[in-house]
């Protein structure tokens, strides 16, 4: 290992892809992540240079070293084998979804192959630089570059440099790695804005742009009128169609009707729908929409087990020398800052989760068009028009719904979703409901329950809205209960509540992973089910029964007991295990005293808080628990 420089934390890493063919249709760009630094330069790397591309990701105090891209894990394996070889064993890949990046426009200066030093200078002129790795070469890009006419003009002007072959390209942003003074050795400053590069009012000539014009970025203008209102603050009825496009399975007598499975029921008729009277729905029940719960103050007057084992090691660590009494009283809590404050262990993993904070997975657009809905649906209805989509379907739907109530435009949309959600597919287990017919819809339990459908089968990563919780508790709860037909994996709700933003739940996190050898082979469906069901204990918290209450307390029991025998097998361990009870028994009582402030009582809290540490817990430290 090379101590003389390496504090390697395993973490999780962003990586790039290859851009060929076969990555069009791979989710995931995988890197090498080498380690992370105290103090790092190219120099320092020679071995294992000439295996790929290295580049660093500098967060604070720590700089990381990554290396890639690759199509596939099985395309890096053999390059992780040669890294180690050379002392790097702590090294592992790392994936990362193409989804996180958006389309930019960048202007290729050139190529270079991988493995071999690289002459700066001659590129610095082009202004920011990038770079991509594409096989055996990597390319340097200057950009990105938001309007296409200046990308056009920067890229005649470079023509007429040192960069005869320049041209205009678009990619996904994932896979640009920028140039800094790790990349170039401190050899040359490389500008970090155009302003530094102005191109002259009168270059020296015009050079023809490539034969094929680059295409812009295709990103919805998102400027859009709100919708003109009639008389009761309503848009008004020429904004909402009335039938439906001549599409889909429309063409049954008009005075037929249906009931689909569970009691829905669905109206033909020959061409189109009839025109449906505009009606508003039945009043919402008015409810906040769920923000970042605050973090409580504990109890001191609540006898309880995490207050207990927090004593315990804070008592082992030298910072509390009361008695082991129970209460989170004075003494703990001093003694919890005062080993927060001066814990060495602690103060690096606080180094690293805000590290993590800066790695956090991008929001989309269209996630944060649909997680913002409720502020104003009829702009977000405006929005979501620019995209295609089950997901996007079924929240315009809703949209329209709310603002005009039952019509045949949100018939469309939904039955849309519907058709393109499960109309090519087969199945192997039968679906809650029939999916081949057509639907009306006249109230918000048959809307939800069908968005509801559409995302238990649904390949988009955008989780369900917290809001929509809020909005309709009871038709939420019906459609999303867990004794549905489609389990919980095949969505993931947003972080309701959003308590992963309590520092000790951070800390605890960030443990956890430096305690996991291989971060990729966390299962993301793990994940999904246990934020999902993470959400709705915080959006709807209910007493356990007699038999949830032993089964939780007996998954602590025996998550603990195999965390003791994997602390026993290395001292090093031990230094981890430390941080990890501080962390977890500080948060369990948080979250004790988050479900009494929600007038619960503390043994009910009790055990909902432990519930909810399992789905932080669970995905990466379930292989600890003694069977």
């Amino acid at each position: 290992m090379k101590s003389r420089f390496f504090l390697f934390v395993a973490i999780f890493a962003f990586g790039t892809l290859n851009l060929s063919l076969s990555a069009q249709n791979n989710p995931y760009t995988f890197t090498i992540h080498i380690g992370a630094f105290m103090d790092a330069n190219i120099s320092d790397f020679e071995e294992i240079r000439p295996f790929g591309y290295l580049y660093s990701n500098k967060q604070n105090n720590l700089n990381r070293i990554y290396m890639g891209d690759y199509t596939s894990e099985s395309d890096a394996k053999p390059i992780l084998a040669k890294v180690k070889k050379q002392g790097y064993i702590d090294a592992f890949i790392t994936r990362r979804r193409l989804s996180e990046g958006g389309l930019v426009t960048v202007i290729q200066l050139g190529t270079e192959p991988v493995g071999r030093s690289i002459d700066w200078k001659k590129y610095a002129n082009a202004g920011p630089l990038h770079v991509y790795q594409s096989g055996d070469n990597i390319a340097i890009v200057t950009g990105p570059i938001a309007d296409l006419d200046e990308a056009e003009q920067r890229t005649n002007y470079l023509r007429t440099t040192r960069h005869a072959g320049a041209f205009i390209k678009n990619l996904n942003s994932v896979f640009l790695h920028p140039v800094t003074d790790f990349e170039t050795g401190g050899s040359v400053t490389i500008p970090t804005n155009y302003a530094q590069v102005d191109i002259p009012e009168n270059p020296k000539e015009e050079v023809v742009i490539a034969e094929i014009p680059a295409k812009k970025s295709p990103i919805p203008d998102f400027m859009v009128r709100k919708q003109a209102k009639g008389a009761q603050g309503k848009p008004a009825n020429r904004d909402i169609p009335k039938t439906y496009e001549n599409a889909g399975r429309l063409n049954p007598a008009p005075s037929e009707k249906m009931t689909a499975k569970g009691g829905t029921t669905a109206t033909k008729s020959n061409n189109s729908l009839p025109d449906t009277k505009i009606t508003p729905p039945p009043a919402l029940k008015k409810s906040a929409a769920p923000g970042s719960y605050a973090m409580p103050s504990i109890r001191g007057k609540v006898k309880r087990t995490s207050a207990l084992k927090l004593q315990e090691v804070l008592k082992e660590k030298g910072v509390y020398n009361n008695g082991l009494d129970g209460y989170y009283g004075a003494g703990t809590k001093k003694a919890y800052a005062k080993v927060l404050a001066e814990d060495q262990e602690l103060q690096k993993y606080k180094l690293l989760t805000d590290l993590y904070k800066s790695e956090e997975t991008k929001v989309t657009e269209l996630e944060r068009i649909i997680t913002a809905m409720d502020q104003d649906v009829a702009l977000a209805v405006g929005r979501l028009k620019g995209y295609r989509g089950p997901i996007a379907d079924i929240f315009q739907a809703y949209g329209i719904f709310e603002l005009a109530g039952a019509n045949a435009e949100t018939n469309r949309l939904m039955n849309q979703a519907i058709k393109a959600s499960f109309g090519n597919r087969k199945f192997k287990n039968k679906r809650p409901f029939d999916y081949s017919k057509t639907y009306a819809y006249a109230n918000y339990d048959q809307l939800i329950q069908h968005i509801r459908y559409v995302y238990g089968v649904s390949e988009e990563n955008i989780p369900v809205p917290c809001w929509l919780f809020a909005k309709h508790p009871d038709e939420m709860s019906r459609a999303f209960d867990s004794s549905n037909h489609i389990n919980s994996e095949d969505y993931v709700i947003q972080d309701c509540g959003n308590i992963t933003a309590w520092e000790s739940i951070q800390l605890l996190e960030t443990i956890m992973k430096d305690m996991t050898p291989d971060l990729t082979a966390v299962d993301q469906k793990n994940i999904n089910r246990a934020q999902s069901t993470r959400a709705q204990l915080l959006l709807n918290p209910k007493a356990q029964s007699v038999l949830e209450y032993k089964a939780i307390d007996l998954w602590n029991n025996k998550l603990w007991k195999g965390l003791e025998q994997w602390e026993d097998t290395d001292p090093l361990h031990s230094r981890i295990a430390t941080p990890l009870r501080i962390t977890y028994f500080q948060s369990w009582a948080l979250l004790e005293d988050h479900f009494m402030n929600k007038g619960l009582k503390p043994k009910e809290a009790r055990g909902l808080g432990l519930e909810v540490l399992q789905t932080i817990v669970d995905p990466y430290l379930a292989r600890y628990s003694m069977e």
